[in-house]
């Protein structure tokens, strides 16, 4: 059952509010039931299992503080107001542990909006892009977007989403948001490599063969990027690989918002969505490169149409070198004899020169045998990617 209980209640003023209390006992009743669910199923030969009850435990008891709620409620207002969509205002001296007061959410439950088919867009595109910012941007997440926590409203330009009961929150790391672009991005254009370098910056390195060996796997499916991301946690939890137990929250929180905004719009589409919702939002992230992804390289990627890019202009830059080198060796002729005729120590310069451009020469050949080296390199690229993608 549910650990609270939601009132609606009116104040002396005539204001509608809403009472949340905690259940009594709830926190004891929830440690023996995760206890008793971690004996059974998190034995020694699954530590992978025995994580992810041991964070569900976490995540359940944090609920049972309303004040931690009260916090989420207040920054998530905050932070979320800038793109259109409501959170719940806490009223002033009214929150403890085990009571909270806040003001009635407009609207109705997604299910029961009864939209126009306009409305119905706006709502289904806020509704997800608000949980992407949350995971990408602010780093505090809903970690429970089911449609009953998301109310709509009817407005004569669109619609109004609320989202409300934040107990559950999840929180991310600069590097955490870093990675899960990445691994948006690889399971968007099936890309195991990709992937793997996002997932690798949370987690072992030493777990990289069995990460692609999953992603590869995964991707032959035909679901969306979110489902082929989380189904691959999923699966390397339980192979025992460590990852943050906020980064697989995140991506059930993504998973859920896609089915509600699909639910509220039949023709919405999360690849598209995903392309779109961090645009207004490029110029506000000021993530450090963690020497394997570019958070703005990954998101241009993301929605990019010309494939290999980045070996198309690296390619460019190494003939330029290459045209450069040639032109320097052209110029480095060797000095006739006569010029030593006159003297011994002229001859000894003349030596020197020569040596000194023999040297050079060499230098300018095996530049240019690299960068010729280089170049095949590239070349062969496209074609490993897109037998990489066909597989």
């Amino acid at each position: 059952g549910s650990i609270g209980q939601a009132h609606l209640a009116e104040l002396a003023n005539g204001q509608k509010v809403v009472i949340k209390v905690v259940k009594p006992g709830v926190e004891k009743a929830l440690a023996r039931n995760f206890d008793g669910l971690a004996h059974v199923l998190g034995s020694a030969e699954s530590p992978g299992l025995a994580d992810m009850i041991a964070e569900m435990k976490r995540q359940s008891l944090v609920e049972t503080d309303l004040r931690h709620e009260a916090k989420a409620l207040t920054k998530a207002r905050k932070s979320m107001r800038r793109l259109g969509v409501a959170v719940p205002r806490v009223l002033e001296g009214s929150v403890s542990e085990k009571l909270l007061l806040m003001e009635l959410a407009p609207g109705v439950k997604s299910t029961e909006a009864g939209l126009n088919r306009k409305q119905q867009a706006q709502a289904a595109s806020n509704t997800f892009s608000s949980i992407v910012y949350q995971v990408v941007l602010t780093g505090q997440f809903h970690g429970d977007p089911h449609e009953g926590n998301i109310f709509l409203e009817a407005k004569s330009g669109g619609a109004l989403t609320t989202f409300i009961d934040w107990g559950l929150t999840g929180r991310m790391t600069a590097k955490e948001k870093l990675a899960m672009v990445g691994v948006l991005a690889g399971a968007a254009r099936r890309s195991p490599a990709l992937l793997t370098r996002s997932l690798l910056s949370i987690s072992s390195r030493g777990d990289k063969a069995l990460i692609r060996k999953v992603a590869v796997e995964k991707m032959k499916g035909s679901g969306s990027a979110l489902e082929v991301a989380q189904e691959i946690l999923l699966t390397l939890q339980l192979e025992h690989v460590k990852i943050p137990g906020s980064f697989v929250a995140a991506s059930k929180a993504l998973l859920l918002a896609e089915g509600v905004a699909e639910k509220i719009d039949a023709n919405f589409k999360s690849s598209k969505a995903l392309r779109t919702a961090w645009k207004p939002w490029l110029s506000r992230i000021k993530l450090k490169r963690d020497g394997q992804l570019s958070l703005h390289r990954v998101l241009s990627k993301l929605g990019a149409n010309k494939e290999n890019e980045r070996i198309d202009v690296k390619r460019a830059n190494l003939a330029r070198l290459e045209k450069s080198l040639i032109e320097q060796a052209d110029i480095l002729k060797p000095l006739g004899t006569s010029e030593a005729s006159d003297s011994a120590t002229k001859w000894r310069q003349f030596q020197d020169r020569q040596n000194g451009q023999a040297r050079a020469l060499e230098r300018h050949a095996e530049a240019i045998k690299a960068t010729q080296a280089s170049l095949a390199e590239l070349q062969a690229e496209p074609g490993l990617a897109r037998r990489e993608a066909q597989k």
